[in-house]
């Protein structure tokens, strides 16, 4: 059933005091022409506008679920933070050059190992990603590859002796009361964490409201501020402008970002969430798709706060 919500709502000078209204619109109707299928903007507890096209959609997030394994594997790691630089991962890697990467360095995309011109392989996408060969020193550029999360993912089945999936919906899925969700597998059942996700629109946002608010949602605690703030941490000398999970867009924007534009957009010190969807089949059909990614949002984002 085919739904669509399209408002603005009141809004509240203190929610709209640092906005603009001819930013906010420009940001509407640049969605528009990007085909989006959702566009969603929230600040201070309050939803200033929402569109939707279709409310029983499960949208392909693409690589939004690298972010959502960051911070899965923020979670595992709660009660002992300080593994995330721990290297020695694999009893494989023992003796070679890549017994020295951490899951800091997996997750930050400066491991040194970097995508094959296939990241996938065939039936065993853990075992692909895991013996790429290391490239450059881990810590010391910055190399955006799937492999990168798909070994993160490795680490997740063979440490906890449970899937992604499981730890996703303990940690904070469940309380968030997001059930509706899947997540592709390989031949051998492992879980695309790279980019294989599909959820409903309003569910992501739940996580962009969640992180937000330093990890609480209604009155929980799901994570610390100092795990969510360790999201925006750039390790980097050269700045590249990826944190653990995360692209960074100066000191005051975050994000999460997937193939042809899917977005979960975070401004902490305006408490503002911004998502936007496409379809994936709208993706497929359309042509120029491309262009249609709208790589422009986190700047029009960041025209709303300046």
């Amino acid at each position: 059933m085919k739904t669509i919500i399209c408002l603005i709502l009141s809004i509240s000078y203190s929610s709209y005091a640092a906005f603009d209204l001819e930013d906010l619109k420009t940001l509407i109707t640049e969605s528009e022409k990007k085909d989006s299928d959702v566009l969603m903007v929230w600040k201070n507890g309050e939803l200033l506008y929402s569109q939707n096209t279709n409310l029983e959609k499960k949208y392909s997030i693409q690589s939004v679920t690298k972010s959502l394994t960051a911070l899965t594997t923020t979670c595992i790691l709660k009660d002992s933070p300080e593994r995330i630089d721990d290297s020695h991962l694999f009893k494989e890697w023992e003796g070679t050059n890549k017994e020295a990467v951490t899951l800091r360095h997996l997750l930050s995309m400066n491991s040194g190992i970097v995508d094959p011109a296939d990241p996938w392989g065939n039936d065993d996408y853990y075992h692909h990603a895991a013996n790429q060969p290391l490239i450059t020193a881990p810590g010391t550029s910055f190399s955006y590859a799937n492999v990168s999360t798909m070994i993160v993912g490795k680490w997740i089945k063979e440490t906890t002796g449970e899937q992604f999936s499981s730890h996703i919906n303990r940690c904070f899925f469940d309380a968030l009361k997001i059930n509706d969700w899947r997540i592709g597998k390989d031949g051998e059942r492992n879980e695309v964490v790279a980019g294989g996700i599909n959820m409903l629109a309003q569910d992501l946002f739940k996580v962009g409201v969640m992180l937000i608010q330093n990890g609480t949602y209604e009155g929980q605690e799901l994570f610390s501020p100092e795990q969510v703030k360790g999201l925006r941490e750039d390790k980097l000398a050269d700045k590249n402008g990826y944190g653990l999970g995360f692209w960074l867009w100066g000191k005051d924007i975050y994000y999460a970002e997937g193939y042809l534009g899917q977005f979960l957009i975070m401004v902490p010190k305006e408490n503002l969430v911004v998502l936007r969807m496409r379809n994936r089949d709208n993706m497929r059909g359309t042509e120029n798709n491309k262009l249609n990614w709208f790589h422009e949002l986190p700047g029009l984002v960041y025209n709303l706060i300046k």
